[in-house]
């Protein structure tokens, strides 16, 4: 259940961002069937994630066209490695746009699998 709230709360801030630096197209893409089920059916969803879903969707609204679709993430190998140099690095690795030559890779093959 923490994965999934994880999750809302990392949709919330992708909707933030996207809205904050005025992208108008929009697609997001999760492996949680869950979470892509539940923004769909927002507004009928009466638990405590579901009103939380609700509120975050109200971003939604200023995107033209906006999709939530479910993505097979099963072998998100760049989420993996990012981890592990984080988990080495005490957790004080610093994310950027340059990625080193190993992620680069990582970054490559990932795209790759969902074709």
């Amino acid at each position: 259940m923490l994965a999934d709230w994880a999750e809302v709360f990392a949709f919330e801030e992708s909707l933030k961002i996207a809205f904050s630096i005025n992208i108008s197209k929009v697609i997001f893409g999760t492996d949680r069937a869950n979470l892509v089920s539940r923004v769909k059916k927002r507004g009928k969803d009466i638990t405590m994630m579901g009103y939380q879903i609700g509120k975050a969707c109200k971003y939604m609204e200023n995107f033209n066209p906006v999709v939530v679709i479910w993505a097979n993430c099963n072998y998100n190998k760049v989420a993996d490695l990012h981890c592990k140099q984080a988990i080495k690095n005490s957790c004080n690795w610093t994310f950027d746009m340059d990625y080193r030559k190993d992620i680069l890779d990582f970054v490559i093959s990932d795209s790759m699998d969902g074709v």
